[in-house]
């Protein structure tokens, strides 16, 4: 009667259970539950040994269960890794106890299935990690991007007052190069956190990929080779995705740079672009997406590849398995951040020593337009001078001093003021004047924000710059009227800044 019960229990719990030899390690019987969640059947099982069917990810962790049974005659909740036949990984809590059966040491072990769990676990510790990071980027931005602002603003007007063939000018072309990687490297982490707006806009994927690999060319060794299939829609029409043009390049180039680490020996590096639905299937499998049209860009390499312990950990920020002096870690969390702000999806694939596979899923546009560009003008047009009054508001002394310089090199009459209470202040002194005002976002005292909130409820025509390093998400909150304000990216660049000026004054912005 015991054993009926025992083998009634043994075979309909619910959790893993199976038994075999303490010292041959043959299975002598396992349970339905095991055979369903594994995919085995019974006559795979019975009679092998665990190494045979390589059931342990990791066959370390059973050298530990043995050796601690042997010890300690059972051992509870142990976590490890199960590889089930078609390749797939299950997280389970292991538990074991010595039994003796027949006068032979045997090894009874219950086996919860927690691979949810920990997914679940896993989703929240990222989420964390991300925030974390978000908070950080938002907290350097605004200091960091006033520096590379004074950097780049003062190099500007160096390199315009030194004559082509001047052997200074070599030196501040290299500052100016420098500081532009500096700033692309604070809009990565922006866009990482969600900070930085992004213009989004109807783009040929493929006309994008193709400029992308004319880069790549040069970054690429002779050894790997490079194979692109860019694919239009179905019916021949262009692939057109919703997305910063800026943005998806620079995750390509990350994907493509960490392409190139993995095959130090050579390889195949193959970029694909295409159109994928996303169904209910795909992500009940996956656990990731909303359902939808999606337009797709792989970048896939024949490198080294990752272990699945390195996979979960691919997009955490400063993660990284290079030397200190070949990567900081940041260079698959912007990707992350960038495919996140588009309100898309990135899927990894790799195995160690086989490659590496990433999916980038953007959302498709639902019309196509002409416009996919636009650009400011290019210093040094006529057209950027003037003789208008504007009130600069910039508690940054450095940014406050070259924003006033450029102005009034190019014929401005400048008002300057040191935060938002002292342009307050000088807006009211000067009202009738003042024809524009330029001011930061984050002030001590009196906000960007609210400063331009005060001035128009004085002057309702008036227009404003705002300069930011942040999305216009805090303006949305105020009851400001947009359509007289206009945001300006930091850094700051000084063409950047003359041609926003004359848009707004000549009322051309959108």
């Amino acid at each position: 009667l015991s054993e009926e019960k025992f083998s009634k229990a043994f075979r309909s719990s619910p959790t893993f259970l199976t038994i075999s030899t303490l010292r041959e390690n043959l299975y002598i019987d396992v349970n339905d539950a095991f055979l369903d969640a594994s995919g085995y059947g019974r006559e795979e099982i019975i009679g092998r040994t665990e190494s045979d069917i390589g059931l342990w990810v990791y066959p370390a962790d059973r050298d530990k269960v043995i050796n601690r049974l042997q010890e300690e005659t059972s051992i509870n909740n142990f976590e490890t890794g199960l590889r089930i036949k078609n390749g797939e990984i299950l997280t389970v809590l292991f538990s074991a106890e010595l039994i003796n059966i027949e006068g032979k040491e045997c090894v009874l072990t219950v086996a919860l299935d927690i691979t949810e769990r920990k997914k679940l676990e896993n989703q929240f510790i990222h989420s964390q990690k991300m925030e974390a990071v978000e908070q950080l980027a938002g907290g350097i931005a605004h200091d960091f991007n006033n520096i590379l602002s004074a950097i780049i603003g003062y190099g500007h007007i160096l390199k315009m007052k030194i004559e082509e063939g001047d052997p200074l000018r070599r030196p501040v072309e290299q500052i100016l190069v420098s500081s532009d990687r500096a700033a692309k490297l604070i809009q990565g982490l922006l866009a990482f956190g969600r900070k930085k707006a992004i213009s989004i806009l109807p783009v040929d994927l493929n006309v994008l990929i193709g400029e992308v690999m004319q880069l790549i060319s040069r970054l690429i060794p002779e050894n790997i080779e490079i194979r692109a299939d860019l694919n239009p829609l179905p019916d021949g029409r262009p692939l057109i995705a919703l997305a910063n043009s800026g943005q998806i390049e620079q995750a390509v180039m990350n994907l493509v740079t960490n392409a190139r680490d993995a095959m130090p020996d050579g390889g195949l590096l193959a970029i694909e672009t295409g159109i994928t639905e996303l169904d209910d299937n795909f992500i009940q499998r996956y656990r990731y997406g909303q359902r939808g049209r999606y337009a797709v860009i792989t970048v896939a390499d024949t490198g080294t590849g990752m272990d699945e312990e390195i996979r979960k950990k691919v997009y955490d920020p400063f993660f990284t398995t290079k030397d200190k002096s070949k990567g900081n870690g940041l260079g698959l969390a912007m990707v992350y951040g960038i495919v996140t702000q588009h309100n898309g999806f990135i899927d990894v694939e790799s195995t160690q020593n086989k490659g590496t596979k990433f999916t980038l899923f953007l959302p498709i546009a639902g019309q196509e337009t002409d416009d996919t560009t636009a650009g400011p003008q290019k210093a040094g047009s006529p057209h950027m001078a003037g003789t208008e009054t504007i009130l600069v508001a910039e508690d940054d002394q450095n940014l406050r001093e070259l924003i006033t310089t450029i102005l009034g090199s190019y014929g401005y009459e400048v008002i300057g003021a040191v935060d938002g209470v002292d342009a307050l202040e000088k807006f009211h002194e000067h009202k009738k004047r003042i024809q524009l005002v330029i001011t930061d976002l984050l002030m001590p005292g009196k906000s960007g924000d609210e400063l331009c909130l005060e001035i128009k409820q004085v002057r309702p025509d008036i227009k404003a710059i705002i300069l930011t390093g942040y999305d216009d998400e805090m303006i949305h909150q105020k009851n400001i009227d947009k359509k007289d304000l206009t945001l300006l990216s930091k850094p700051v660049y000084p063409d950047l800044l003359l041609a926003k000026v004359r848009e707004v004054l000549e009322g051309k912005t959108k």
